[in-house]
């Protein structure tokens, strides 16, 4: 039985094949909790980012 993971960004396809002893190129995010997400590309990886998080709060000049 072989193990995989996708890319956790909404729209990307990437799959990956889990070898324990290969070396892996994806970006993985420890949310905490027991929340991890994995992403194929650093592009990806903005884009969910941008996509889930909270915008930062600005405030006006004095």
């Amino acid at each position: 039985m072989a193990l995989a993971r996708h890319c956790d960004r909404e729209g990307c396809d990437s799959w990956q094949r889990i070898d324990h002893d290969a070396d892996t190129r994806w970006i993985t995010v420890d949310l905490g909790g027991g929340d991890v997400r994995h992403f194929d590309t650093r592009d990806c990886l903005l884009h969910w980012a941008a996509a889930t998080s909270v915008p930062t709060e600005v405030y006006p000049a004095v």
